[in-house]
This record gives C-alpha cells, structure tokens and sequence, in this order.
C-alpha cells in the first residue's frame, strides 16, 4: 500500500463553512484564524478535495512539491494515483500529540499544488472514498519523531507537514492499515450523500434492484480491549434494567428482563479505567447517543455527575 501522511490544523468536519472552529499549531493560521484545509472532506460533485500546506525549503511561503516519487511516480508525472492519505492534527486538548482525523483512499497525489478553492489542493478522491472520523472517536496517534514516543520507535513525522512513513516499521504500517480497514467495515453509512443528487437518481433508474440475495461474507482483524465481565455484571446488576441516565426500563428481552447496556464513560480507547467508576447502564438510545450524539460531551458530564451519586462519592 501506497501510504501517505499530511499534517493539518483541528477541525471538527472540514466542511468548508467559515463558522467552523480552527485549532492549529502553525502561526498563520494561529494569526489569521483561516486553513487551506477548511474545505478537505466537502463533497464537490462527487469528488474530495485536500488542501495541505508544502513549503519550499528553506522555509520561505512558496509552494513546494510532494515528491510523489518516493510514492511510486518517475520524475516526470504529476501526479501518483491510487494512494491511501491519512490526514492527522494536533488535538486541542493535547496540542502537543497529534491524532489521526480523516482518510482518503484510492487518492491521488499532485507534485504541485492545484488551482481550485482560495488555496488550491493537493490531493483528490472520490467522496465516498474519504472518510472523517467524529471528534470524539479520534484516538488513533501519529508519534512526532522528536518526542519520547517517537525516539523509542525510531521514526515519526517532524516538521513538514508531508510524512512518507517509509522510515516506518513494517509493523506499524500494516496496523495503521488495519485500523483504517476495520474502521471503515464498521462504518459502512460513512460514504456521502451523492445517492440524493439528481444525476444520480437518473441514473439509478437504469440499475438493478437495490441489495443482495445472497450477500457475501468476509472476516477482517482488529485489535481489541479485554474487559472483566464482573464490572458489567456488577452495573447490570445495580441498574436492575433502568437506564441510569434517564430512568426508564430497557425494552423487555424474551426471558422478562428488561434490556440495558454498560458503557465506559470514559472510553477504554481514551485510556478509561475498565472499573465501576467508569461504567454506567444505559438505554440503548442513550447509549448510541453517547457515543455518537451531537452533545455527547454534555452528556459526558452529566453521565459522570450521576453515576458518583450512584457510587456514593
């Protein structure tokens, strides 16, 4: 796999609207509150466009080239395709890691940068080949090479915003790769809204019906957290079916139980204690919503709140 870093500022959906929120640890854009990559995961008749900034060395503010040859390319090209970008950002709250936050696949890479947009581009994909990982979810970390982690491992991204990671252990390559797999498998509703388009809906006319009879089966790996099954039993058994959060029965399961579900208010991926301290029933609803809900950090610190009045601290 062709595999590609690009560092870029903190947004929560880089989709191009200028009331969005900016974090970044470049001085332009500190000073100017603007980014180039405001716009990297907005549909544009079906395509995604990236914007990341390249520099001329010494560093000076004319833009410099991707060396697409060290992705595959002879001297010559332009541009290098069927590249996997992955697109990371320092963490606002954590403003000295950086995480990943986004991906393109099956991309293509320019040497030069692109006219289109107040800052061109540099990389291009089909939209329903980018994919933005919620805030919330975004723990995967890219080690600088300066930092502690980075001097251990041997390799990690420095001061160019452009990272070829072929410094990289074959090992962390391949996990990188599984990560944004598994990712994606699970996800699966993650691919844009080009179904809505007039085009497209002229063009479903033609196609055959929608789904599969016979659906077919893969298997994919994934790293995974091993839980002590007594906490959830232990939360299960202290909600006797309610929601902890709002009070009411989970739907009533064929034996007479009533259904409700543990959840991490810290999550074991942001390195949340697997502990009763940690843990709370919910409803199904509430569960989704803590996770994916729109005010999930609010809920968070409600959820918290509740659950020390539960455990009497």
């Amino acid at each position: 796999m062709k595999l590609l870093f690009a560092h870029i500022s903190w947004m929560p959906e880089y989709s191009g609207k200028s009331s969005e929120t900016i974090f970044s640890t470049h001085g332009w854009v500190v000073e100017n509150n603007e980014a180039g990559e405001r716009s990297n995961f907005k549909a544009v008749n079906g395509q995604t466009y990236g914007y990341v900034p390249v520099v001329q060395r010494p560093h000076g503010g004319d833009p410099g080239e991707i060396k697409i040859e060290r992705l595959g390319a002879a001297k010559a090209d332009k541009f290098v395709d069927d590249v996997t970008v992955i697109w990371f950002a320092n963490k606002p709250i954590e403003s000295k890691k950086a995480y990943v936050v986004g991906w393109y696949r099956n991309a293509r890479v320019y040497r030069q940068s692109r006219s289109g947009g107040p800052y061109g581009y540099r990389v291009s994909c089909k939209h329903t080949d980018a994919t933005l990982v919620p805030e919330h979810q975004r723990t995967v970390r890219v080690p600088h090479k300066r930092s502690i982690e980075g001097r251990e491992l041997g390799f990690g991204y420095g001061q160019s915003s452009i990272w070829y990671a072929d410094d990289a252990t074959e090992e962390f390559v391949q996990g990188m790769t599984n990560y944004i797999d598994s990712f994606d498998r699970l996800n699966v509703d993650n691919d844009g809204f080009e179904g809505t388009q007039i085009g497209d809906a002229i063009n479903d006319l033609d196609q055959p019906d929608i789904g599969n009879t016979k659906p077919k089966r893969g298997s994919y790996s994934a790293n995974f957290i091993v839980r002590d099954d007594r906490v959830r039993k232990s939360v299960l058994k202290r909600a006797q079916g309610r929601c902890e959060h709002c009070g009411e029965l989970g739907f009533k399961r064929p034996d007479g139980s009533h259904f409700v579900e543990a959840h991490h208010i810290i999550s074991l991926a942001e390195q949340g204690p697997d502990t009763l301290d940690n843990v709370i029933a919910l409803c199904p609803n509430h569960h989704r919503e803590a996770h994916f809900g729109e005010s999930w950090e609010q809920l968070e610190s409600e959820l918290k709140a509740k659950l020390a009045k539960l455990r009497g601290n």
